[in-house]
């Protein structure tokens, strides 16, 4: 796993996030139930649970846009920083994780919560199709039951296509559809 790749997925959010408007916080998003103001707020929490381990405890802007840019750019910090050899306590398991799969689970997150975003607010994916295909990878090696699945992480593996794409593959090794449309 490159930690390039998770770091440069965060680069490109930040200014996709900014430029929401205040609308487009309240769109739906594959997120079952979830606003992308929601969304936003989950990725802020799990950013910083990780994250203030590291570097200590950092009060987020009220604005998840914001917030958003805080905390990317702290665990951008963060793992820049971090040797590879090392393991990180991931609060909402409760357990440490060795480096590369924290940031190959965050990978395959991030790309599956741009897409999100992206898809909410009728946007184009900015993330070029080699880290597509990284995070894909990543998913791929995500257990099909366990502690990532379920209500702290990710719906069952849906019905994969022999011809699916690397963005496909992606989206449905974490349980979303591709298909998926905002509600009109």
């Amino acid at each position: 796993m490159d930690p390039r790749a998770d770091l440069a997925v965060l680069e490109l959010m930040v200014p996709l996030v900014a430029g929401f408007s205040d609308a487009e916080l309240s769109f739906a998003t594959p997120c079952d139930g979830w606003t992308v103001r929601d969304l936003l707020d989950h990725m802020n929490d799990e950013h910083e649970a990780i994250v203030v381990g590291l570097l200590g405890p950092a009060e987020l802007d009220r604005d998840p846009r914001v917030a958003f840019g805080s905390a990317a750019g702290r665990w951008r910090r963060a793992f820049a920083e971090f040797g590879s050899d090392k393991t990180v306590l991931v609060p909402k398991f409760g357990m440490s994780f060795p480096v590369d799969a924290v940031l190959g689970v965050h990978l395959a997150d991030m790309v599956a919560h741009t897409w999100d975003l992206t898809v909410a607010t009728d946007r184009l994916l900015p993330i070029p199709e080699p880290i597509v295909i990284e995070a894909a990878g990543m998913a791929d090696v995500i257990p099909d039951s366990g502690d990532l699945r379920g209500r702290k992480g990710y719906g069952p593996v849906l019905p994969m296509p022999q011809d699916a794409s690397a963005l496909d593959r992606l989206l449905r090794r974490l349980g979303r559809d591709p298909a998926w449309q905002p509600p009109t």
